[in-house]
């Protein structure tokens, strides 16, 4: 955690942060996932998704939606913001080395819920890309 501490120092300085736990709501297994929501998804290849949705979609357990609550959307937070803020190589790292499972990755929720989000500021507002893959680097048992 002191990389991504020195990450957010550097690259967000002075910026307050929130645990992504008290910006989004939680969704029971069973629901429906709204459009335009981020979602961590766990994929049959060994490797994460970070996905906005572009419709509604079950909510079958295989993935995380990060659902935006009112607190998020009054600090300015987006599925987009939030989506670049993710796809930095510091916190795919982070998710990465938390990982669980030989061929399903998934992160413990707990680890989710604890990742700092730095309030963003207008020079931070980014449009991010659709879809970014996190994949171990170095998984002997995936090569064989």
């Amino acid at each position: 955690m002191d990389t991504l501490q020195n990450f957010l120092n550097k690259t967000f300085k002075g910026s307050k942060t929130r645990k992504l736990l008290n910006l989004t709501s939680p969704l029971k297994h069973g629901g429906t996932i709204p459009k335009g929501t981020l979602v961590i998804m766990a994929s049959g290849d060994a490797k994460l998704r970070l996905k906005i949705l572009e419709k509604d979609t079950p909510h079958k357990g295989f993935s995380i939606p990060l659902i935006l609550n009112s607190e998020a959307h009054d600090l300015d937070i987006s599925p987009n913001y939030l989506h670049w803020y993710l796809s930095h190589k510091v916190i795919q790292d982070q998710l990465m080395m938390q990982a669980i499972g030989s061929v399903f990755l998934r992160v413990p929720k707990k680890i989710i819920d604890s990742i700092p989000v730095p309030i963003p500021t207008n020079s931070s507002r980014k449009q991010s890309v659709k879809e970014v893959v996190i994949k171990r680097k170095d998984d002997s048992f995936r090569e064989l």
